[in-house]
């Protein structure tokens, strides 16, 4: 009884996208917390507030991302990797602080 349990569970996952879809409903997986990616670019270091990462730019709110830097490994915790959203939450592994960043192109311009 368990093992059928444990099958229609996975199923009923695994089929959730595809009747989202007929029913024109986005699912999104929420698995971007498992990801790690590192700051490749640290702009105006060592008070930096703006940073590449994965490829888009983002730019701090405040000062809870002073002192990141180029090579500190970050976890997404609200957002987008790539920079597609109105803000971001990361979570520095490296120094163990949160913060809160604009995404995306317009970075430069908050």
């Amino acid at each position: 009884m368990p093992r059928l349990i444990s099958a229609l569970v996975a199923i009923c996952a695994l089929c959730q996208p595809v009747l989202a879809a007929d029913m024109g409903v986005s699912v999104s997986r929420v698995t971007h917390w498992r990801e790690h990616h590192i700051i490749e670019v640290a702009i105006n270091p060592p008070g930096s507030r703006e940073f590449v990462i994965n490829g888009a730019r983002f730019a701090a709110k405040s000062d809870a991302c002073r002192g990141w830097e180029a090579g500190d490994r970050l976890a997404l915790l609200a957002g987008e990797w790539h920079g597609y959203c109105g803000s971001a939450v990361f979570r520095n592994l490296s120094r163990g602080r949160t913060c809160e960043m604009w995404c995306g192109y317009s970075a430069a311009f908050h």
